[in-house]
Order: C-alpha cells, then sequence, then structure tokens
C-alpha cells in the first residue's frame, strides 16, 4: 500500500517553521482512489500518515504557550502544574487527617453520661440543675431577708445609701 503525503502549513508562531498543523490528508502523487477501497482501507492510510506528524513537538510547544497559575487562584482561567495540583491534594489530605484526629479525639473524651448536681457544689465540674439554681438562689434571697430584719431589729436601717442608727426610739 503506497505511502499517504500529510498537506502542513505552519501553525503560525513567528520564527517556527517546524511545527505544523496537519489540514487534510492526501493520497501519494500519482494515486488515484478508485472508489473500491474500503472505509477501513481509507481509514489505515489516513492513520499512517498522521502517525508521520510531529504530535509530541507539537504538544511540546502548545504546552510552552499555556499561561500557568502557581497556586489556585479564584476566577483565573489559568492551568495549574500537576506538582501544584498534588501540593494542593496533599494539603487537603493533611487538613483531613487532622479534622479526622479532632473527631476521634472529641469521641474519645466526650462525656457518654452527663451526671447532673441538684444543687451548686463546690469544686464539681458537672452541670447545676434549674431546679438547683432556683433553690440556691432562693435560700440567698431568704438570708438577705433574715440579714434586713436583723439589721432593723438591731435599730439600723439605710436611707438614701446612709446607715441610720436607732437608739431607743431616737435617730442619732
Amino acid at each position: 500500500m503506497p505511502a499517504v503525503k500529510i498537506t502542513q502549513k505552519p501553525i503560525g508562531i513567528p520564527g517556527d517553521d517546524t511545527h505544523f498543523l496537519v489540514t487534510q490528508p492526501e493520497f501519494p502523487e500519482g494515486y488515484t482512489p478508485t472508489g473500491q477501497e474500503t472505509e477501513e482501507e481509507l481509514a489505515e492510510l489516513k492513520v499512517e500518515s498522521l502517525r508521520e506528524i510531529e504530535v509530541d513537538a507539537m504538544a511540546a510547544l502548545l504546552q510552552e504557550k499555556m499561561e500557568y497559575d502557581e497556586e489556585p487562584t479564584d476566577g483565573s482561567d489559568a492551568l495549574l502544574k500537576s506538582g501544584t495540583v498534588k501540593s494542593e491534594l496533599d494539603r487537603i489530605d493533611d487538613d483531613i487527617s487532622s479534622l479526622n484526629e479532632d473527631i476521634t479525639n472529641l469521641e474519645t473524651n466526650k462525656q457518654d453520661v452527663l451526671t447532673f448536681d441538684s444543687a451548686p457544689t463546690a469544686e464539681s465540674t458537672n452541670p447545676v440543675t434549674s431546679a438547683g439554681i432556683k433553690a440556691a438562689l432562693d435560700s440567698v434571697d431568704a438570708k438577705i431577708g433574715e440579714l434586713k430584719e436583723n439589721f432593723n431589729n438591731l435599730g439600723l436601717s439605710v436611707v438614701d445609701g446612709a446607715i441610720n442608727i436607732t437608739y431607743e426610739e431616737e435617730t442619732i
């Protein structure tokens, strides 16, 4: 089977006359399709001709012309190099590992059943029930009432922030 001749044209980069774009495979000089060739034979001719193109050189040239960001950037259309992507994936993996450790620590150190104190208790780290807090405040309020009564029984009173002492029904 005769080789296929490729018609090529420069890809348009000034000063570059070594890289070409395939425009259309052509049959070898003097070869005229008879119409009897099968589609498979024609496809094979085209594949053979395409293998002769400098595909690797073209890819390298195009890669040089592409814009790259050094790190992921919001709104950028530029590409990232494989090493940059790998670094970002490693960083994300580290963050996930750290979060997994935090979750494990929380699960390990959580209190399975909360123990509530029924009244405020010195040195206790347990929460106190609402009823316990109410009872403690009521107790403090009762003590304040007793102190006021004792204060009055001693003839003492507070008026406008001043302490008045009453002795035998006289104000001193």
